[in-house]
């Protein structure tokens, strides 16, 4: 009878990824891992090797730019970067509420036209 697949999961948590991190370094010779390393771990973690081989790769590029052992995760790191409006906001809250209408003057539209009163 053959044998059923271990269900596999998608995302680890912080600790979890520390702890790939902790068990990858424990098996590498000068911060290179020895071979079958990875899929000994994902084995343990129940991932594919794939996703300790992306932790690694980039705890080795945090390591070079901040010098720590860390994997941060890349889940929320999505979408449309936010802006930074706290100019524009500080320039606002000194303007006097009464002046901060968008319409400067009272404006009747007319057929298609604006005309200004």
């Amino acid at each position: 009878m053959p044998r059923q697949p271990v269900p596999r999961r998608r995302e680890l948590t912080e600790e979890e990824r520390g702890e790939v991190v902790l068990r990858v370094l424990q098996s590498s010779v000068d911060g290179v891992p020895r071979l079958g390393t990875m899929k000994k771990v994902a084995a343990g973690f129940r991932v594919v090797p794939r996703t300790v081989s992306r932790i690694w790769k980039r705890v080795l590029k945090a390591k070079e730019v901040t010098g720590l052992w860390s994997a941060a995760s890349l889940r929320h790191h999505h979408g449309r970067p936010t802006k930074d409006v706290t100019a524009k906001l500080e320039m606002l809250r000194g303007v006097n509420y009464a002046c901060r209408d968008t319409l400067q003057l009272p404006v009747v539209f007319f057929v298609g036209r604006c005309i200004a009163v």
